[in-house]
């Protein structure tokens, strides 16, 4: 499952920035902005990613790695026949045709004759074999599947409505924001944190309702930052920035002593477990939890709005119990 995320810069009323669709959680994308952005001039940068519509469009420097075209927009809709040949993954291939899954045209036509839901099916079998034939001609040629573009498609490059911001942030599906800020050379890193309700979804059109939450209808969701990286000091640990966003708060955080009981004769799950923070003894409802002061000092220490996060845990717990 793709773990949605986006690249931005700080501007003075937000952040703007450019989506990515895979691995935006921080031990892979934080990881990989923070050693690209090394000895980068940031200004240079800022106005270069948004001139593109995607993280990986401008690592590409907008040339499509399926037809080879400049300043259009990510392609989409990619047909599985040329998905893991884009331009750069097929060197070996092009140097030896002997990696190919078919070697030639009768030994494909014989593996899909063999198979009992292509039986009678030859003239289909001809057509892909024919389409087989022309990605692998325009590879040797080009060093692109589809500079015809008939396997994917782009979307006219509309920056305005394709770019991601702070005002339209979609914080349910983009789960990781990484907002670099030139001037202090630094990268936020905010998560999105949501709570459940009653209502019908609103996936199109989510209403801002104040503390920074979306509301979905079904669900409310926001971001909000948990770590600020200084692109001038060390490397973070970005596992442990993704870790503690994992965490609940335990139970005793939460509850009081007889509100604990009362929850456990109601046939409430509680265990005891230790803290991952600290590892001294915790109660949970059976999720990963630490407790709130060791929660608390571990994003702060990050430079995160750790009152802001632990709010937004005790929200997400309140409206969880009350069902």
């Amino acid at each position: 499952m793709s773990t949605r995320g986006c690249v931005a810069i700080k501007t003075k009323t937000g952040w703007r920035g450019v989506y990515n669709h895979w691995d935006s959680y921080p031990k892979r994308l934080g990881k990989e902005l923070w050693n690209y952005l090394r000895g980068k001039d940031l200004k240079i940068f800022a106005e270069e990613l948004l001139r593109f519509d995607t993280w990986g469009n401008f690592l590409n420097e907008g040339v499509c790695p399926y037809c080879g075209r400049r300043g259009l927009s990510t392609p989409h809709s990619v047909n599985s026949r040329i998905s893991g040949r884009e331009f750069g993954k097929v060197k070996k291939y092009l140097r030896d045709l002997s990696d190919a899954r078919f070697k030639n045209k009768e030994e494909m036509r014989r593996y899909y004759r063999n198979l009992p839901a292509w039986r009678g099916e030859d003239e289909r079998i001809e057509r892909i074999i024919k389409e087989e034939w022309e990605i692998r001609r325009n590879i040797r040629r080009t060093g692109f599947p589809d500079p015809a573009a008939k396997y994917h498609r782009h979307d006219p490059l509309d920056l305005s409505r394709q770019h991601i911001t702070n005002e339209n942030p979609d914080p349910l599906f983009i789960e990781w924001v990484y907002v670099v800020d030139p001037s202090r050379r630094t990268i936020d890193v905010l998560a999105s944190q949501g709570y459940t309700t009653r209502g019908n979804p609103n996936f199109d059109d989510p209403k801002p309702v104040g503390n920074g939450y979306f509301d979905y209808g079904h669900c409310r969701y926001r971001h909000v930052r948990v770590a600020r990286v200084s692109l001038d000091h060390e490397e973070p640990n970005w596992k442990h920035i993704d870790d503690l966003t994992h965490n609940s708060l335990a139970l005793e955080d939460l509850l009081s002593e007889e509100q604990l009981v009362v929850k456990q004769l109601k046939g409430g799950k509680i265990e005891k477990t230790k803290c991952k923070l600290c590892g001294r003894p915790a109660f949970t409802d059976g999720h990963d939890v630490a407790h709130k002061l060791c929660l608390q000092r571990a994003i702060e220490k990050l430079g995160g709005d750790a009152k802001t996060w632990i709010q937004g845990l005790e929200l997400e717990f309140k409206h969880a119990e009350a069902g």
